[in-house]
């Protein structure tokens, strides 16, 4: 897995949820792990539906791309520090 972007730690003024992506392909695709900051499961997972859909609406480099699967997955907050550091 590859590390693509990194926010930082939500400090630096970017009014964004979004921490770090990261990126891995195989043979089924390209995926792509958005690390979001966000007070629920449901909340992180609309707005990386919504940070992705943007991305592929306003990059002619994603044209054609499509979410085939999009979901949360709890990250403690000490996991979050050990990533973020990273």
């Amino acid at each position: 897995m590859s590390e693509i972007l990194s926010i930082g730690d939500g400090r630096s003024g970017k009014d964004t949820p979004l921490r770090h992506v990261y990126s891995r392909g195989d043979d089924a695709g390209i995926s792509l792990v958005l690390y979001i900051h966000s007070e629920n499961l449901f909340q992180a997972e609309a707005s990386a539906r919504e940070l992705l859909e943007r991305a592929i609406d306003t990059s002619e480099s994603l044209t054609g791309w499509t979410i085939a699967h999009c979901a949360a997955d709890l990250i403690s907050q000490a996991m979050d520090r050990i990533i973020g550091s990273l």
